[in-house]
């Protein structure tokens, strides 16, 4: 039939439904929690929906075929046009935009900021207080270039060979981002998360004459890439997860990816996808979906993005979405 039904997308999930051997309810394990050991945990009823014992989840076949497949039960992207990932004319088709290296000057600039920034958090600072919220540990922070400028500073922008005559880099968290380039590592990128959050500003700001192409943190041989919208996001599911996940920070939901990521996650047999959860992440989802038939929902749970989850939950969060790969594959 044309229209699919909660069993049949749970099939699709690798999941297996059996009949309840007293009523006409079908039991499954439930594609939230990921439970490999749950199969009984998910009840689902004649009328075709179903609910999840465990974490309390009422799903229908539309709602469960939306996040897990990337569209409606009915077969159909919800995106623009796609038909069980088969890309149609009016698809939007995720850029994949050539290298961009900033100027020699710039990158040495922003390597005397790293030296005078990087793993220093002063008590009593609001970075170290955000880097607490936030569940950083300044250990681990510190080996991924997470710093924290104590003041707003305007820099000439010949120093740096940019078109403007000054450089803004705000107060708050930076990450500055090493890159190989001619084979030697550079500082090719910096974003801070601003301190100050009452003002027109955006809260995030890329420094001018930063490389456009997304971070990438972690070891990326025999593991799973986990793509996020924030650095700091990145940087922390890194923490929690490191021998599960590396992780690709985008650094907002419309931004292009570059050719040194794009073939790193062509190689990926599986990739979690788990950008905030609002219209902007969800629109770019067939794109990315088209672009990388391995593409996994997984969104933050009961949270905007997973920097917004409790830090203790964060691993078991992960793991769930690893074991859904391994499932999947």
């Amino acid at each position: 039939m044309n229209e699919l039904d909660v069993i049949s997308i749970l099939e699709r999930l690798g999941y297996h439904a059996t009949k309840s051997r007293y009523g006409d309810e079908y039991h499954s394990n439930c594609p939230k929690c990921a439970d490999p050991e749950g199969d009984d945990r998910l009840v689902i009823f004649p009328d075709g929906n179903a609910y999840c014992r465990r974490c309390g989840t009422w799903w229908n076949a539309d709602r469960m075929a939306r996040q897990f497949l990337g569209h409606g039960a009915g077969g159909r992207d919800f995106c623009q046009g796609v038909m069980w990932g088969r890309a149609h004319s009016s698809q939007k088709i995720l850029r994949v935009m050539n290298d961009t290296i900033p100027s020699q000057s710039w990158s040495i600039f922003m390597e005397k900021l790293v030296d005078q920034m990087v793993g220093i958090y002063p008590q009593g600072s609001w970075g170290a207080h955000e880097m607490v919220r936030r569940g950083l540990r300044p250990n681990f922070a510190e080996v991924f270039g997470v710093g924290y400028n104590d003041r707003d500073l305007f820099i000439d922008g010949e120093v740096l060979k940019v078109p403007k005559s000054h450089v803004f880099i705000p107060q708050g968290l930076i990450v500055f981002y090493d890159h190989e380039v001619d084979g030697k590592v550079r500082c090719i990128k910096a974003k801070v998360r601003r301190q100050k959050n009452d003002d027109a500003l955006p809260k995030y700001i890329q420094i001018s004459g930063s490389a456009n192409q997304p971070m990438v943190f972690g070891y990326c041989c025999e593991k799973i890439p986990l793509i996020v919208e924030s650095e700091l996001d990145a940087v922390l599911c890194l923490q929690e997860a490191s021998s599960l996940v590396w992780t690709v920070a985008l650094g907002g939901a419309g931004k292009p990816i570059d050719e040194y990521t794009d073939k790193l996650l062509q190689k990926s047999q599986c990739i979690l996808w788990a950008l905030d959860q609002d219209a902007a992440g969800r629109n770019q989802f067939c794109s990315w979906k088209n672009r990388y038939p391995q593409l996994r929902a997984w969104p933050a749970d009961k949270a905007k993005s997973p920097g917004d989850m409790p830090v203790a939950y964060l691993y078991d969060w992960i793991v769930k979405g690893f074991s859904r790969c391994s499932i999947a594959a």
